[in-house]
């Protein structure tokens, strides 16, 4: 087993102008799970900063400068920021929308700083359970050239985890298999948390967003790509923390819960609820939102979205004791 990926996977980080810029507290939260998956940390890692939107204030222009600002003195001091390069993407088409996150990664893709075979697309609102089995992944990828990319499965408040429901439509691999993983086969491919290979991305996502946006690489590939899609995976264990989590979005959060500019309580909260220990990750950081008042109404949501995870048949022993827990808190 390979143990240091440096040679093998590059990080690539997608940071688009959202409600944290500009500190960069979530940045550096989930960056740490991220560098904490075995054999991750001196990877090399590409920023790709989307930039803001050229109809932005004067104050929001700022912001974003002394976010990069900030992003570039991690890249000479925090460790967990090991071999980091910031890439600024070029200007938006229009101001009134964002460069989507195809036309950031063919950036990357084009920059000459990836020397290695396979990727891990990093989107700085999922937090990776450290307990994901990269060194597995990336040794499965080196030794199964039929298999392209192999997606960690998230826990979405929204959307639940579901490899059967309509977007994936995917099936378990029986165990023990072929790969010495706990995998599911589907047809689709999202851009959510994987390891993926650099010529999937080069022969078969680019040249699909090349013709099939206006502009050129200025879509969704989750709808651009065609379905299905073979060598995708989704990996799952049956017991144990959900390979990722989605934190920072608005509407995992009760109404009047503020999104700040740091990470949330409802996040680390989230984080525990799923079997994580978000402590590890907090240290030294200024921005992290922990107060003594528990929100009921985030309680109400928490609750109220509990059908919608882990749903699937092996983990449902796991919901249910967590769930009784939850109650006896």
């Amino acid at each position: 087993m390979i143990e240091d990926l440096r040679s093998l996977v590059t990080i690539i980080t997608a940071l688009h102008p959202a409600h944290f810029v500009p500190s960069t507290a979530i940045v550096e939260f989930t960056n740490r799970g991220v560098r904490r998956m075995r054999g991750m940390m001196h990877c090399r890692q590409i920023l790709c900063c989307d930039g803001h939107y050229p109809s932005s204030p004067e104050s929001e222009r700022a912001e974003y400068e002394r976010f990069k600002a900030r992003l570039a003195d991690l890249c000479r001091k925090d460790p967990f920021f090991y071999d980091s390069h910031i890439l600024q993407r070029p200007p938006k088409i229009h101001g009134s929308r964002r460069n989507t996150l195809a036309h950031n990664l063919i950036q990357a893709f084009e920059s000459g700083l990836i020397e290695t075979p396979f990727v891990f697309l990093h989107q700085p609102d999922r937090f990776c359970s450290p307990d994901a089995d990269s060194q597995r992944i990336v040794n499965c990828l080196c030794k199964e050239p039929q298999v392209a990319i192999i997606h960690l499965m998230e826990n979405n408040l929204i959307f639940g985890v579901d490899p059967q429901a309509e977007w994936y439509r995917a099936e378990r691999l029986a165990e023990p298999n072929r790969f010495g993983l706990p995998l599911w086969k589907t047809g689709s491919y999202t851009d959510h948390e994987h390891f993926g290979r650099v010529s999937y991305y080069r022969d078969i996502v680019f040249p699909y967003t090349a013709t099939r946006c206006q502009p050129p690489h200025h879509c969704l590939m989750e709808r651009t790509l065609p379905r299905p899609q073979e060598g995708i995976y989704l990996y799952l264990p049956p017991d144990g923390p959900v390979p990722h989590v989605n934190i920072g979005t608005k509407a995992h959060w009760a109404p009047d819960e503020l999104g700040g500019k740091g990470v949330l309580a409802s996040d680390l909260k989230l984080l525990r609820y799923f079997g994580i220990d978000p402590s590890p990750y907090c240290e030294g950081l200024v921005d992290i939102t922990v107060g003594p008042r528990e929100q009921t109404e985030y309680e109400t949501f928490l609750a109220s979205r509990m059908s919608h995870m882990r749903v699937t048949r092996d983990q449902q022993s796991v919901d249910n004791s967590r769930a009784a827990e939850q109650g006896n808190r």
